[in-house]
């Protein structure tokens, strides 16, 4: 299915793109403290993205590591969902 993304991407709008595999299986949004934000982006730096509103998000490569990491950041808020500032 991504193969056809890809050339449909290509062909009709002239845009080169590509794909990757990655080992993420589940995302939350995080915020917290100015401290533990700066804590968590530290000891989890490739494992951060930001989303379409520069709002950062925890990526990890299980639920089982999800979970994990909710349970050790108690200060840290985990969201599965986030309004968005940009309506459909």
């Amino acid at each position: 299915q991504f193969d056809v993304t890809v050339e449909r991407l290509k062909s009709e709008y002239n845009v080169d793109a590509d794909y990757v595999a990655t080992e993420f299986a589940t995302a939350r949004w995080v915020s917290g403290s100015e401290a533990e934000m700066a804590r968590f982006a530290k000891e989890f730096a490739t494992s951060l993205a930001l989303d379409h509103d520069q709002q950062r998000a925890y990526l990890a490569p299980s639920a089982w590591k999800m979970n994990y990491t909710i349970e050790q950041w108690p200060e840290i808020t985990f969201a599965a969902t986030r309004e968005s500032a940009h309506p459909r």
